[in-house]
């Protein structure tokens, strides 16, 4: 958790699930977490909230501290090889160069062995940088140099150690019949290794029994030391020799780590189908309805809790709809904080819950019973952005917590694959509807509604494909006084009478055509006829001014809207030329215009 990457800022994510309000104290591993920041954070809050805090092998400043005492477990390790197993000639596997923790056990080493007469020179020191590859170089440097074998080798942590024993294995000797190799800090793989290795632990019990006992005596108002030491435990194992190696012991180890090894492959095999099945799913009821056959395998927890962020499942309106009906808030979204989404319990069905919860309160409070005595919290997130969490109980000891680390990062993949989906499916209609509304933009007037030149021509050839009528009527209209009535009583009065125009049309030409506003006061119409009828265009002239007088007289406006008309009704055939038609039917409303104007002079 130090690299203050994006995904870090999605694992710090669960710490704000932490209620304080229920806590009597924070036991806070601070060389777990790395992040002093976010150490101090959790400090800093748990400070807010009147709750003691005890740092486990780091001082935090304000806080309790378990830290273990090291350097009595090396300087007894030391004194045994040299007590017990009589070694006079010693080599040093250091860490790196001027590191604290490297050079107090290097000096160690150096003190105890004075004050059995045993010198310690410069070339009985190495340097492997605590890690696998520096180690092999140094071991490779010191074997190549035809130096005899000292009778103990010392590392100042497993790894090295561990890496020393392999290449002198590679090398043909033989440890400890050869040489003794003893490490520090008593990792797992120092127990599995061949031969077992000695080494000294941290007494993790004792110091989380202390811990307890810390908080528990600041509730009684018990002075408390604010510092208290724990001794490393050493362990006289194989590689020195204090016990024997037996061949039945390294076949169990073998079939220990090969069924361990079985396991995981399984495992990864299910995680595998989980993601290629789940990740093809288009809905979070479907995700949902195919999780309880992976969640039997993460075998050893066995209750779960699936809770989800709010924004999570906004992607999902279906999903909404069901929290918010299960929940009686069947309005107001904004209640919805926390949502469990569903719980599973071993040998039970998977249950859709969606309850509704305080984001404070880590569970529902009909949750707490039984199966939640002991939760652990696991985030779920891509990255920063964060999706909820797991709520598992656990049984220490008896819980494979890789297993759990890896079904939560498949799930959250799984989680995240549908949400992006539902997220493109929404953006994909959102952009359908633009296009649709940019579409109807593209062909239609603004203003009246109906369709623009562009929309006319392409509606016409349309109707001109799709069927097969026999006769056109083609319609010439324009809006008269236009520049008047703009002039007069101003642009918004204008565009009332354009409207008028346009609404009247609409009327008119009803399902039996089309009609367009070529522009400013320009309109024009088209119906279509199976046969000739021989009083279309009087019907459609009386029409057209009957609906602009009931227009008139409703609107009470101190002018008329009144157009000027021509039409022009002709056959349809494979010659029939949509703009010559126009053209007639523009000169015949021209003439009409010219009536209408030569009547306006006269009165």
């Amino acid at each position: 958790m130090n690299s203050h990457d994006l995904n870090d800022l999605g694992e710090e994510s669960i710490f704000e699930r932490i209620d304080y309000d229920r806590l009597c104290g924070m036991i806070l591993f601070c060389e777990k977490i790395k992040d002093n920041e976010l150490n101090m954070r959790l400090i800093d809050r748990a400070k807010k909230n009147g709750i003691p805090v005890v740092t486990v092998d780091r001082r935090m400043e304000g806080c309790y501290s378990i830290l273990f005492d090291c350097s009595d477990a090396f300087e007894q390790m030391v004194r045994h090889l040299i007590e017990v197993h009589h070694c006079k000639k010693l080599f040093v596997m250091g860490g790196l160069r001027n590191n604290d923790f490297s050079d107090e056990r290097i000096e160690l080493v150096r003190r105890v062995a004075a004050e059995y007469g045993i010198e310690v020179k410069q070339e009985d020191i190495g340097y492997g940088d605590f890690w696998e590859i520096p180690c092999q170089q140094e071991m490779r440097r010191y074997l190549d140099s035809g130096r005899p074998l000292p009778d103990a080798f010392i590392a100042v942590n497993d790894s090295m150690a561990i890496t020393i024993c392999d290449v002198l294995y590679h090398e043909g000797y033989s440890v400890p019949k050869d040489t003794i190799v003893t490490g520090f800090d008593g990792i797992e793989e120092g127990r599995f290794s061949i031969p077992k290795l000695t080494t000294c632990e941290q007494n993790i019990t004792a110091g989380g029994n202390k811990a307890v006992d810390i908080i528990w005596n600041v509730m009684q108002n018990i002075k408390v030391d604010k510092e208290i030491r724990i001794p490393f435990t050493p362990l006289f194992s194989q590689s020195c020799g204090c016990e024997k190696f037996e061949a039945k012991e390294s076949l169990g180890k073998v079939h220990y780590l090969y069924n361990s090894l079985m396991g995981y492959k399984q495992f990864t095999k299910y995680m595998y189908d989980m993601i290629n099945e789940m990740t093809g799913t288009r809905s979070l009821q479907g995700v949902l309805d195919k999780l309880p056959l992976y969640l039997n395998y993460v075998s050893s927890f066995r209750h779960v809790y699936i809770c989800v962020e709010k924004t999570y499942l906004e992607a999902f309106e279906e999903m909404k709809g069901l929290v918010m009906e299960r929940n009686r808030m069947l309005i107001d979204w904004s209640q919805v904080d926390m949502v469990l989404l569903g719980e599973w319990h071993a040998g039970k069905e998977f249950q859709l819950s969606l309850v509704n919860y305080r984001r404070k309160d880590q569970l529902p409070g009909e949750c707490r019973g039984e199966y939640t005595e002991h939760l652990m919290f696991v985030p779920l997130h891509m990255r920063e952005a964060v999706i909820g969490f797991l709520a598992v109980n656990f049984s220490p000891g008896e819980n494979d917590y890789t297993q759990l680390r890896n079904f939560s990062i498949n799930l959250s993949h799984v989680l995240d694959s549908v949400r992006s989906y539902q997220q493109m499916q929404d953006f994909n209609n959102k952009l359908k509807s633009a296009n649709n509304k940019l579409e109807e933009l593209y062909v239609h007037d603004p203003l009246t509604g109906i369709y623009n030149r562009r929309g006319f021509y392409q509606d016409i050839v349309r109707y001109l494909r799709e069927h097969n009528y026999g006769w056109i009527m083609a319609v010439s209209i324009d809006l008269n006084g236009l520049k008047e009535i703009n002039d007069t009583y101003g642009h918004g009065e204008g565009d009332f009478a354009i409207k008028s125009v346009g609404d009247a049309l609409i009327k008119c030409v009803s399902a039996g055509g089309i009609c367009a506003r070529f522009g400013g006061d320009e309109f024009v119409a088209a119906l279509f006829y199976n046969e000739y009828e021989q009083r279309a265009e009087e019907k459609f002239r009386k029409s057209l001014l009957a609906i602009l007088k009931d227009i008139n007289e409703s609107s009470g406006k101190e002018y008329q809207v009144t157009c000027s008309c021509g039409i022009e009704m002709t056959t349809i055939n494979q010659e029939t030329d949509i703009d010559e038609i126009l053209k007639e039917a523009d000169r015949r409303m021209y003439l009409d215009k010219k009536r209408f104007y030569e009547k306006q002079d006269r009165v």
